[in-house]
């Protein structure tokens, strides 16, 4: 199952967005999933994506990019729960209660 998924499934979900023009990462990056369709193995398509230097390199700048988002997110989740606390709070100190 782990083997057909990343050696058909996968790619023919990634080719049918590319088709539709829905793509997340640059499309010389989502092309290389076709190349999925023409081999055996799931290990020996990653091999050669991760292989090549180009491929490697956007890959990296992708996640970091998300990285980026996704932590830049959980601050400013920390800084909404830091401002309800301190509305919440009354001006000697004591926690009052939200009606």
């Amino acid at each position: 199952m782990f083997n057909t998924f990343f050696t058909f499934l996968l790619p023919c979900f990634m080719l049918l967005l590319a088709m539709l023009n829905i793509s997340v990462l640059p499309e010389f990056v989502s092309s290389s999933f076709v190349l999925f369709m023409y081999f055996h193995s799931a290990f020996n398509s990653l091999i050669l994506i991760f292989s090549t230097r180009t491929y490697r390199q956007v890959l990296y700048g992708w996640w970091s990019k998300v990285y980026s988002l996704i932590s830049r997110k959980a601050i400013t989740n920390w800084q909404s729960i830091n401002r309800i606390f301190v509305e919440t709070t009354s001006t000697n100190g004591h926690r009052t209660t939200r009606s």
